[in-house]
């Protein structure tokens, strides 16, 4: 970590939890679909199949920054209190499956961030 102090505040507890893809893993999703499948119109759908709290995806974005950052629950802020994951059978039959992980995909776009603008650097 390095010296610059800060907090970061996040609506809602931290407890809410979603099922999140990355970008990279969405793109390849969809070159498959129009590749393989092979149904016109059949609904596929891509997703992890895990949640993350959001509580632990911040953590993950604040530790990829290198910045030392106090996190902070604002339980007044806006909020929808649910959490989900989906299944992806249609999506795993054309070969697809997740390849990014929550912790990898933030470290990887901050070092992507640091190699393309110089900047965020600890």
């Amino acid at each position: 970590m390095t010296s610059q102090t800060g907090s970061v505040t996040v609506w809602g507890t931290g407890e809410e939890a979603r099922d999140l893809i990355h970008v990279d893993d969405l793109v390849r999703f969809v070159e498959l679909c129009l590749e393989r499948q092979r149904e016109p119109y059949r609904m596929l759908h891509a997703s992890s199949g895990r949640a993350i709290r959001i509580k632990d995806i911040v953590a993950s974005v604040v530790a990829a920054s290198g910045r030392d950052l106090r996190i902070e629950h604002d339980p007044a802020g806006p909020t929808i209190k649910t959490s989900f994951a989906l299944t992806s059978p249609g999506a795993e039959a054309i070969g697809w499956q997740p390849r990014w992980r929550s912790r990898t995909a933030s470290a990887a776009r901050f070092e992507w961030w640091r190699q393309a603008h110089g900047a965020g650097r600890p």
